[in-house]
């Protein structure tokens, strides 16, 4: 038996994902484009959601290490901290990128929602023997580390 988290945004957070891999798959351009290049590597600077999903169609199943810094302060109020620079949590992201209501969502929801679709699209990026590795903080450990081992079980 296993743990499984549920809100009710997951029920179709999947479909959502896999609609944009299709779409960006098929799609000619990339909307976000690498700022530092080497033969070897791209940094990339934008929202990692969206730097995923550019990738898809040029690197599926092919990387070696997907790092993720996800998004925080989906809601929740830190007072000397700000991380949300990009707003990839806010109402606006949700409506453009995933195509979803968040305002009933609470910030927990919200969050859970943000940071499975990035795991969804990294599973797609990461080769068979690929590495995954994301900078979270020990509040949001125990939700990811269930979220991790539901997407990345096949592994």
């Amino acid at each position: 038996m296993s743990i499984r988290l549920w809100w009710p945004a997951k029920a179709i957070l999947e479909h959502i994902v896999c609609d944009a891999v299709l779409v960006r798959r098929a799609a000619a351009t990339t909307a976000v484009k690498p700022v530092v290049r080497s033969s070897e590597w791209d940094i990339m600077l934008g929202d990692n959601y969206e730097c995923m999903l550019s990738l898809i169609e040029s690197a599926w199943h092919q990387f070696e290490l997907v790092y993720l810094d996800p998004p925080y302060n989906c809601g929740y109020q830190v007072e000397s901290f700000a991380d949300d620079v990009d707003g990839a949590c806010d109402s606006a992201w949700f409506e453009r990128v995933l195509k979803l209501d968040s305002a009933a969502m609470s910030g927990e929801e919200r969050w859970l929602t943000a940071i499975h679709a990035r795991l969804l699209l990294a599973r797609e990026l990461l080769s068979d023997s690929g590495t995954i590795g994301v900078s979270i903080d020990c509040c949001e450990f125990a939700p990811l580390e269930i979220m991790l081992r539901e997407v990345f079980a096949h592994l």
